[in-house]
């Protein structure tokens, strides 16, 4: 059991991961390149998270001028940098009117990562969601180490940063990013965010409720 355990964490880490290279990396040859390589191909009879990652792997450049046009893409989104150009930058403290960026500082210092980040302010979506890669990285470990009880604690600090932070103000962003971006890479990309959120919260409060 632990094993499965460990496993799906490691998935839901590396899906993580991939939203934060995501929203923190402008696209370059080697990035499409590896993401070409890394997300699954449409295969016959895909379902749900491979089937999205694959149609979001459809949705990558061919060219070096459409490469070019998604860098652009990604600046006009994440930047901040045009008055009317895109939806306000993926920073929480923008979002909310918590001070979000010290508290989601006190959740990394918590886990011991007091700068794992430091391309971005802590409040950053895809700070974030890094963070939130390494809390299931931890917690497979912990699993395949058959340390239940700090695979226990890794799942409720992953469960109280969904709480207190992603689900208090991503969805709403997500779904803004859905509807204005020009390129389809970054409006499938969150959909699937937005619904991993979601699904992730209640697969978490599901396991939870099993080891008590």
């Amino acid at each position: 059991m632990s094993a499965g355990l460990a496993s799906v964490a490691a998935g839901r880490s590396a899906l993580y991961w991939l939203f934060a290279d995501m929203l923190l990396t402008s696209p370059d040859d080697i990035l499409i390149a590896r993401l070409a390589r890394d997300l699954p191909g449409a295969e016959e009879g895909a379902e749900g998270r491979s089937r999205e990652l694959a149609a979001l792997r459809e949705t990558l450049p061919r060219e070096r001028a459409d490469t070019a046009a998604m860098a652009v893409e990604f600046t006009r989104l994440f930047g901040g940098l045009t008055r009317n150009g895109g939806p306000a930058p993926p920073y929480e403290s923008l979002h909310r009117e918590t001070p979000a960026r010290e508290s989601a500082g006190e959740f990394y210092a918590k886990a011991g990562l007091v700068s794992f980040e430091a391309g971005a302010p802590s409040d950053h979506l895809g700070v974030e969601f890094r963070f939130m890669g390494l809390l299931c990285h931890g917690e497979s470990a912990s699993w395949r180490a058959g340390r239940t009880r700090e695979a226990r604690a890794a799942l409720a600090d992953e469960r109280d940063f969904l709480d207190w932070h992603l689900l208090a103000w991503a969805p709403d962003y997500l779904a803004v990013l859905e509807r204005e971006a020009r390129h389809a890479f970054y409006g499938v990309l969150a959909g699937i965010a937005a619904r991993a959120l979601a699904s992730d919260r209640a697969a978490i409060e599901e396991l939870l409720a099993e080891m008590n």
